[in-house]
């Protein structure tokens, strides 16, 4: 890699976020290292790009690539297919946690200048507020072992950047959306434009803080340029249920919303999901302003619809 440019080495780079974070860094001429599984979204020969295969279990086997000129952006995660079972524990604490612990140490060992973790904050307990980064981090619901499993990485990083004065920036990242994406939200909106009826469980009463993919990238290069460290939170500021986003799609879209059906809330049901966040110290340190739920859905449609 040549001394001129910025050096940006992206774990997880196959994945939602790891790739539009590769793409928008190239498009800003910098030298990036995309560490992938199995999954590679990136053309060949292309200009300042090295794609590497590896195993979050197999750090080691790529130590050699990091040096005091690197920004690593750790993005990487064990996410299981069924958040409700107890049988992925083993998996979510060896790679998000004891690998991030071996990345760490790598990190540390090879002195590198600034370590950016993805971190989850649909963790925070619900609240009559959105939550702070001061408030405490007690995933409840759904996908707790996950959800743990990567509020321990964050501790192992702010641990390490407290002893060894690691330069760390952990972003709390709430429920990313945004084109080419296969989340509920893109499956609602790909229904609705179809004019295929589409069926809500328990009322559509999961709710969450959705928040443009988009705006978490350009955070994301904003901490790194700026060479902020600390603790943000990266969401909307707004929980919004599967029935409201359903709603606000259909108006969107100008569609009948008899294709809503909704299946009724269950007896003494306890509602889902995860919280909205505060993000002003974000705003404030990192100039984050995110998009509304509605300016996202509309760059989704004159994306992939136009």
């Amino acid at each position: 890699m040549s001394n001129s440019r910025k050096h940006l080495i992206v774990t997880g780079a196959g994945g939602y976020l790891g790739q539009h974070l590769v793409n928008r860094a190239l498009e800003n001429d910098w030298e990036v290292i995309a560490l992938i599984h199995n999954n590679n979204p990136f053309p060949e020969n292309c200009a300042g790009l090295t794609v590497k295969k590896w195993d979050l279990g197999k750090i080691d086997e790529i130590s050699e690539i990091f040096n005091d000129s690197c920004i690593l952006v750790h993005s990487a995660a064990y996410i299981p297919k069924n958040h409700n079972s107890s049988n992925t524990a083993e998996e979510c604490y060896k790679y998000n946690v004891l690998a991030t612990l071996r990345l760490l140490q790598v990190a540390l060992n090879r002195n590198i200048s600034h370590f950016v973790y993805y971190s989850a904050g649909n963790a925070y307990s619900i609240e009559n507020r959105p939550a702070t980064e001061e408030d405490s981090l007690y995933p409840f619901g759904k996908a707790v072992i996950y959800l743990s499993s990567k509020i321990s990485g964050e501790i192992l990083v702010n641990h390490f950047s407290d002893i060894w004065s690691i330069p760390a920036t952990i972003l709390r990242i709430s429920t990313p959306f945004g084109p080419n994406n296969s989340s509920v939200i893109n499956k609602i909106l790909f229904s609705l434009k179809n004019s295929t009826a589409i069926k809500l469980k328990e009322g559509g009463c999961h709710a969450a803080d959705f928040v443009y993919v988009d705006d978490i990238i350009d955070v994301t290069l904003q901490a790194i340029n700026t060479k902020t460290t600390g603790i943000f939170n990266i969401g909307s500021g707004i929980r919004t249920s599967l029935l409201e986003g359903a709603n606000i799609i259909a108006d969107i879209l100008n569609v009948n919303k008899d294709l809503i059906n909704i299946d009724p809330v269950p007896e003494n049901y306890m509602v889902k999901g995860y919280p909205a966040l505060d993000f002003t110290k974000a705003c404030k340190q990192l100039n984050f302003s995110p998009m509304s739920f509605e300016d996202g859905l509309c760059k989704i449609i004159q994306k992939e619809f136009n």
